[in-house]
């Protein structure tokens, strides 16, 4: 079996070239194959991700401390006004839910939209992408286990609104059929913000149009602020997430000794729609 998406790809163009029938066929077999290992592998690796991830509790306690920890940290750097967007975003009805949804559905929704555009557009990065992924998500497991932290909805005290309880938002924290199940103190870091930026690096060096680049370059911006403004998270978590995101992209350069994100003067290649 081909578990190279480039390899694939190249298979069925080089039957294509060839116009044998017999092999156009089979190589397009071959990259269906290789489609099929690829989504089995992401989301398999997703599935542990989140198993490991549940089973890593930390206690309240612990969590809520590291929590004012990490509050007298942003007041001593002058950053922490996560309440004030909290309240500005509790404040606006439609932009609350706009945010709720935000953090629910687009995290996951953009990721895989991303990296089916990756798989067919550009695999020859692919592997490495996918790679930097996974050692990112490795990163987050130990950030989860060792920095358990009460986000700024749970915190006595803290005066946070809990938009998504709120607002009761499907598919998130305030679903119960969700939050039975969910670890409440894995915040340190923020996998939104790690996944907002690996997209936004595959999106801003591989899109050949700049709107589209502009679109990435967005993305964790946005993001940014659907996780303060509904309080699941602090500025530092991002920190952590930007991290992890950057670790990953690292760990994966060791591993396979290859270069993980595309050269910027790619993105300047306007012959190739992308």
């Amino acid at each position: 079996m081909v578990s190279d998406p480039m390899a694939a790809e190249q298979a069925v163009l080089e039957a294509e070239r060839t116009a044998e029938p017999q092999l156009i066929h089979e190589a397009k077999e071959e990259r269906r194959r290789t489609w099929y290992y690829e989504l089995v592998l992401i989301l398999g690796g997703y599935a542990i991700y989140s198993w490991v991830r549940g089973l890593v509790h930390g206690q309240k306690g612990d969590a809520i401390r590291f929590a004012h920890d990490v509050v007298h940290a942003e007041l001593w750097l002058h950053i922490y006004n996560e309440k004030s967007v909290n309240h500005f975003v509790a404040g606006q009805h439609w932009l609350a839910y706009i945010c709720n949804y935000w953090y629910a559905v687009c995290h996951f929704l953009i990721t895989i939209i991303v990296g089916i555009w990756i798989y067919r557009s550009h695999p020859d990065w692919a592997r490495q992408l996918r790679t930097a992924w996974y050692s990112m998500n490795a990163f987050a497991l130990l950030g989860f286990g060792l920095l358990a932290l009460c986000p700024p909805r749970l915190l006595p005290g803290g005066g946070f609104i809990d938009t998504v309880v709120r607002f009761h938002t499907w598919g998130s924290w305030g679903d119960k059929a969700v939050s039975n199940d969910a670890n409440l103190y894995a915040a340190m870091p923020s996998m939104h913000i790690g996944w907002s930026l690996w997209c936004a690096l595959a999106i801003f060096l591989l899109a050949r149009r700049t709107w589209v680049r502009m679109l990435g370059i967005s993305y964790p911006i946005i993001t940014l602020f659907a996780i303060v403004g509904t309080a699941n998270h602090y500025y530092m978590d991002a920190v952590g997430g930007v991290v992890a995101c950057l670790g990953g992209i690292l760990l994966a350069r060791l591993i396979t000794r290859r270069p993980v994100l595309p050269p910027l003067h790619r993105s300047h290649d306007l012959t190739v729609s992308g």
